[in-house]
């Protein structure tokens, strides 16, 4: 469909996805979350993009193919991108990085094989994605989309809860492996990756416990629902060098933050903790400053990983 306004032809999202080779799902996601275009809207609020629509997207598209997050080049000018795209092309191509093409096509063999419940199909195609393209790649470009998905189908009706399970078990499952068969190396740091009390989502945990191993640390997952006289203990121990906590849900546990607010007060002045998850924010407090790092997402978890 195409559309013209004060001289200028408009297109609308379908013909826009064949035009960038970036499938409407992504569009849309990368319009709401990161605000990279801002496509005009027709009587019936549809979307329509204009040829700069169309050309920054192409050259969203080249960076998030050369290894740029999204969320780190959507706000930059149109000059910007363009310089950037020069500088990828002049360079060799990076190795471990998912085309958007490829990490697309692969989120659609794990959601099928989630409505299919086939288990070997899962997992291989999760498997396969990691031996191809570095954890980082595979982390942002696929499996947090994928979930994000798979969370949007459940929202919507079109996909059943023992489906999501189903596949949050299988993805589990594999990280733990990816996560277990690493080397441990006595230079590295010895971090520890837990829930505390009454907060049990912990596959983000996961995602970083495994991105923490890649970049060098010696990393124990311990799960979810310790106890936060446990995890006292452990901050304590003279073989861990910090923790990370996932804090998810509930966002507003006063019994919880009045028990984290302890864990810091007594843990060594040497170490230190990241609060991650999308509720760390929430139990963070300026008090925390210079021993508890906020990590609110996976983006900012490497720099807070640096920091430990």
């Amino acid at each position: 469909m195409v559309n013209e306004r004060d001289g200028e032809v408009l297109v609308n999202i379908k013909t826009a996805s064949v035009k960038t080779g970036i499938s409407e799902f992504v569009l849309r996601a990368w319009e709401q979350r990161y605000n990279a275009v801002s496509p005009q809207r027709s009587k019936t609020n549809r979307r329509l993009y204009s040829s700069v629509n169309i050309e920054r997207l192409n050259l969203l598209r080249t960076l998030v193919d050369n290894g740029y997050a999204i969320s780190s080049v959507a706000g930059l000018p149109g000059e910007k991108l363009r310089e950037l795209c020069i500088d990828c092309r002049n360079q060799s191509a990076p190795q471990g990085r998912c085309p958007v093409a490829e990490c697309e096509r692969r989120i659609t063999e794990l959601y099928n094989a989630a409505r299919n419940l086939d288990r070997d199909s899962f997992i291989r195609t999760l498997k396969s994605a990691f031996a191809a393209y570095e954890v980082h790649a595979v982390i942002k470009n696929i499996l947090i989309p994928y979930l994000t998905h798979v969370g949007e189908k459940w929202q919507h009706g079109e996909l059943d809860i023992y489906r999501e399970h189903f596949s949050t078990q299988l993805i589990k499952g594999v990280l733990m492996e990816l996560i277990s068969s690493a080397g441990l190396t006595s230079e590295a740091g010895t971090l520890v990756f837990a829930a505390p009390e009454r907060q049990n989502h912990t596959l983000g945990l996961l995602m970083a416990a495994l991105a923490a191993t890649r970049a060098g640390k010696n990393c124990i997952y311990m799960g979810g629902n310790l106890p936060v006289e446990e995890l006292l203990k452990v901050i304590n121990d003279k073989n861990v060098n910090g923790l990370v906590l996932a804090l998810i849900h509930p966002s507003d546990d006063a019994a919880l933050k009045s028990s984290l607010k302890k864990l810091v007060s007594l843990m060594p002045p040497s170490k230190r903790i990241i609060f991650t998850g999308s509720a760390a924010a929430n139990y963070w407090s300026e008090k925390f400053s210079g021993k508890v790092i906020l990590s609110k997402d996976y983006d900012s978890f490497a720099e807070a990983l640096s920091l430990c």
